[in-house]
């Protein structure tokens, strides 16, 4: 293994909010990353796979392209239709494209979630 001031990384399920905000963080501390997910990833610079977690081939393919040495999974089956499937929307700002958010955002009321996906997510 490399040194740790220098690690390649591979986001499973990288494509949502928390997985670009991660690739950004880790891309400026020194690391190579890349994505795996089954959307493309928006305005991110990392290089992005598109396969599913779920398919072994898929799986094994990015590995060998990507050789990571750190895998952090972020990938979920979502409960509550397309939109959420596709990392598109953040469920803790409720299922509102996010502009401008930061941690110090205000979430989503926590009694106003229409599906246990969002909810469970908000609590995370």
């Amino acid at each position: 293994m490399k040194s740790q001031s220098h690690l390649r990384v591979l986001l499973v399920g990288g494509a949502g909010y928390v997985g670009r905000s991660l690739a950004t963080h880790l891309e400026r501390q020194g690391h190579e990353v890349s994505i795996l997910d089954v959307v493309p990833s928006p305005a991110t610079s990392v290089p992005v796979h598109i396969g599913d977690v779920l398919a072994i081939d898929q799986l094994e393919k990015t590995f060998m392209q990507c050789r990571p040495e750190v895998c952090v999974h972020l990938a979920s089956f979502g409960m509550s239709g397309s939109s959420m499937l596709s990392s598109r929307y953040n469920v803790c700002f409720g299922g509102q494209p996010i502009t401008g958010g930061d941690e110090a955002t205000p979430l989503f009321p926590m009694d106003r979630h229409t599906d246990r996906y969002s909810a469970s997510k908000a609590k995370a």
